[in-house]
């Protein structure tokens, strides 16, 4: 029994369905990963408030808003979580991800986990951009098709 695609026989929409069910899914892997990234920060900025201000401190630059950041950082990141788990601010939330993982690159590495996360932020920092780009093109082929 031959193949349909051996016949030259095409079938574009089930080729653009699957092509969404794959971006849609890379879309949640990736909302997962940053989602959990996001909370361990956040739960971990909450519990310890002191360290994350004692380590802002001893840099010159960060001294002068490290009272600001000790509490606008993991509230921020909580408000990410709970935008991410939302489909209407999704798009929104991912890109907020990216501007989170870009604004750690900025904090000292010694604020945090040390050196050995920096391949895994910067992996989250691409993961979220290229989510949000995706989840803008599938809203836009959804609003075409409706």
């Amino acid at each position: 029994m031959r193949k349909y695609s051996e016949a030259g026989i095409h079938f574009p929409a089930a080729n653009r369905l699957r092509s969404l069910v794959l971006r849609q899914l890379y879309i949640d892997i990736a909302t997962g990963l940053l989602a959990v990234r996001l909370a361990y920060s956040a739960v971990t900025g909450f519990l310890a408030p002191g360290l994350f201000h004692m380590r802002l401190s001893r840099y010159d630059s960060w001294r002068m808003f490290a009272d600001e950041l000790v509490l606008m950082v993991p509230f921020t990141q909580a408000a990410l979580v709970l935008l991410l788990a939302l489909a209407r601010t999704k798009q929104a939330a991912l890109y907020g991800s990216f501007a989170m993982m870009c604004f750690t690159f900025i904090l000292p590495r010694s604020l945090r986990d040390g050196w050995n996360n920096l391949a895994a932020d910067l992996l989250l920092a691409g993961l979220a951009i290229t989510a949000a780009v995706l989840e803008g093109k599938i809203r836009a082929m959804k609003v075409r098709t409706a």
